[in-house]
């Protein structure tokens, strides 16, 4: 193991086993990250991707028009007008006639769905972290929102939102359970809503485990009483702010306050962005039309990062959801823009991205705009089909239309006359023969490929770009490879581990904030021997950290560990790595082998696991295959080791079903064909799955430099099962 290594990682709790790693030298900082899970897509029909576009139309005096004609329309893509495949007005009470995927078509005008999902309209109330006098406002117009007739087949939901999204009601259409769950959220009491989330969640999930195929999965909650419920705890952060820096014109100054204040910033913004994406995934399963109205004081997006907002517009709008915000702040007098220029000079973003004017003053910049939070709410709600409500103290009337559009929409369908899905972004218009009307609607959407029967990311079509050109680009180095493990009812656990040197990273410096930052990508296609793509793995990393530690990062690595399940067969990994500081790609190409399952009465092992860090956990009974009892295990691909110090490896040991022996292990090191040392290892109690995690240290001074093969021989009942592994000592 790599002398004085620490390990870094963040794990995004709503989708497990999702490792970063950052390895350095001397230093531990929190990496903050999105990562963008697969996301439902436009649905293919006959080889033509159809798009549902729902909209409300409305006269001069805000008055539902709910007669028009497909004559009466034009829908515009692009400039380009479409030919419409369906049409249908729906008012939450007569069967529809539009098709039942979130962006899929019917292919003939008018034609009767049969999905009684279709009829269902979703509603979420989602209810973000704000000061007492807010939280109280947006309480009374909650209640005026359900004071209005809602139809039969209106659903409802309670969430709050604080470091973690809480369930105060399930979906419901008993109004006065909901009324009872806002004013629950409206108290803050959110350690208490906290443990009655978890016993709603315990009661799904022994629902949901009922079913017969098993394929449910439990959701894992934040451990109550942990860091991210009580609140955002930047330990690298605060501990940074302590040290005095020095600034370029010699003087000394806090100027990590700036870093501290991004930081939170980011991480504020990445808390309401994940939990907004989870509950737009989560709504796509459904067909129909899903209304989310968010009480909040605006939407923070982190600090150089706006294409955030962005991919939350293109995956609400794929999903079919609109969002409709309220701030809860009212009336106010206080300029948007003025408060937005303080905070971004507070975090040291506005010099570098204003204009001066001739006249001495200075036009704000991006990222001045940036912190616009109300602003930020307004784009993602009318960007979604959806309407903002902000600055008036009356919002009787908007919130009335709200219900009136959940209840009242026009759907149409239409097969895109491009078929260049090259990411970007087609605007989208509804233009209408008859004067005097107003249309509300989506803005539009990315026109992304199909990766595995979904759409990818944005972030995502630079590394599918990169892997289409030939020659494939070799920028920098880094590795990438398949670590294989036990089966299951989803087939083999996999995980897919990308490890990047950091000298192979642009470090890009912001003296103002006296930090750097680094941004990468990843992507990895699994195809079949027939050359289609069976599965997919993404992430993107955004980090930053103080500038002292840079040289720390620069001689260590960027480790990410994604899952995957594959069903035994010979595959090709393909994997890219952009660097978006450098704008630059490498890709890699090679052979995976998923081995069939053992022989009855065989036992069965897993791949062995270079370690190359351990980082200390207090989680018990995780069901991550890189936990053990010491900790989390960030694997190392390249096992080169100095005789001082020792090798860690880790495997796991599946043992034969119903047999009563436990399974032996012993290991042999050799060196071009000679066995070097030979040992015998204790057998580890077994995990909650009956596997057996093996964990041992080979101690190097008596070997010499060059490469040895460790083999790793599992026996029971007299079967035995080897597995191989390299590793150099230097």
């Amino acid at each position: 193991m790599v002398p004085g290594a620490i390990a870094s990682k963040v794990r995004r709790m709503v989708k497990p086993y999702l490792w970063v790693t950052f390895t350095l030298l001397d230093a531990t900082l929190v990496a903050q990250q999105n990562s963008p899970a697969s996301q439902p897509g436009l649905v293919l029909h006959g080889g033509t991707q159809e798009v549902l576009l729902d909209f409300i139309v409305r006269d001069k005096h805000q008055r539902l028009v709910k007669d028009l004609q497909p004559k009466d329309i034009q829908i515009v893509e692009d400039g380009i007008a479409q030919k419409l495949r369906s049409f249908a007005f729906r008012d939450g009470h007569t069967s529809a006639d539009a098709p039942s995927g979130p962006l899929a078509g019917s292919n003939a005008l008018n034609q009767r769905s049969s999905d009684p999902l279709r009829q269902i309209n979703l509603v979420t109330l989602v209810f973000e972290a704000m000061s007492p006098l807010s939280r109280r406002t947006a309480v009374d117009r909650a209640h005026e929102f359900l004071r209005a007739e809602t139809g039969p087949n209106t659903w409802m939901a309670v969430y709050s939102l604080r470091y973690q999204l809480t369930v105060q009601q399930p979906y419901t259409t008993d109004i006065a359970l909901l009324q009872k769950a806002v004013d629950r959220a409206g108290t803050g009491a959110y350690q208490e809503f906290a443990e009655e989330n978890l016993k709603t969640i315990e009661r799904i999930n022994s629902l949901r485990a009922s079913q017969a195929d098993g394929s449910a999965q439990s959701f894992q909650p934040f451990d109550l009483g942990s860091a991210e419920e009580r609140g955002p705890q930047n330990d690298a952060a605060l501990a940074a702010a302590q040290v005095q820096i020095r600034r370029p014109d010699g003087t000394v100054g806090a100027v990590m306050q700036q870093l501290i204040l991004k930081t939170l910033f980011a991480q504020e913004g990445v808390r309401s962005i994940d939990a907004l994406r989870n509950l737009i995934r989560e709504q796509a399963r459904l067909p129909g039309r899903k209304t989310i109205l968010f009480f909040s004081e605006g939407l923070v997006i982190p600090p150089g990062q706006p294409e955030l907002l962005d991919s939350v517009i293109a995956e609400a709008n794929r999903a079919n959801v609109s969002f409709y915000t309220v701030d809860t702040r009212g009336l106010t007098i206080v300029s948007n823009l003025r408060v937005s220029q303080a905070m971004s000079a507070a975090m040291g973003d506005s010099e570098q991205n204003s204009r001066p004017n001739p006249n001495g003053s200075i036009d704000a910049g991006p990222n001045v705009y940036q912190a616009d939070l109300q602003a930020n709410a307004r784009r993602l709600a009318e960007g979604t089909g959806g309407f903002a409500m902000d600055n008036s103290n009356d919002l009787r009337g908007p919130l009335q239309r709200v219900m009136e559009d959940v209840r009242s929409h026009y759907e149409v369908t239409y097969a895109p006359t491009s078929d260049n899905y090259d990411g970007h972004f087609r605007k989208l218009e509804v233009r209408l023969a008859i004067p005097g009307l107003k249309v509300q609607s989506r803005a539009g959407y990315y026109a992304l490929p199909l990766v595995s029967g979904t759409t990818i990311a944005p972030y995502e079509l630079a590394a599918l770009n990169a892997m289409s050109r030939e020659p494939v680009p070799h920028s920098f180095l880094y590795n990438a490879a398949a670590l294989r493990f036990g089966t299951d009812s989803l087939g083999v656990d996999c995980r897919i581990v990308f490890a990047v040197p950091g000298t192979s990273l642009r470090f890009t410096n912001d003296p103002a904030t006296q930090s750097f930052q680094i941004h990468m990508s990843v992507l990895g296609l699994v195809k079949d021997e027939q050359g289609q793509i069976v599965a997919k793995v993404a992430n993107d990393l955004p980090f930053r950290a103080p500038l002292e530690k840079q040289a720390n990062f620069g001689s260590g690595k960027v480790t990410l560990t994604l899952p995957v399940h594959l069903p035994p067969g010979r595959y090709q990994l393909q994997t890219a790595v952009i660097d978006r500081e450098a704008d630059q790609a490498s890709v890699k190409r090679s052979v995976l082998i998923v081995p069939a399952a053992a022989t009855a009465g065989a036992p069965a092992v897993s791949d062995i696991v270079w370690v190359r860090s351990v980082k200390t956990s207090q989680t018990a009974g995780s069901g991550d295959v890189l936990h053990t009892t010491q900790g989390e295990i960030t694997p190392e691909l390249e096992p080169i080791i100095d005789r001082t110090d020792s090798a860690v490896f880790y495997f796991v040991a599946y043992p034969s079903a119903g047999s009563p022996d436990k399974p032996r292990a012993q290991i042999a090191v050799s060196q071009n064909g000679k066995v070097f040392a030979a040992s015998s290892l204790t057998t580890p109690e077994p995990d909650e799955n009956g596997a057996y995690r093996y964990s041992a240290t080979i101690p190097l001074t008596q070997f010499e430099p060059g490469q040895y093969e460790l083999l790793v021989t599992v026996s029971q009942n007299g079967a035995k099962i080897a597995r191989q592994a390299l590793f150099q000592v230097r």
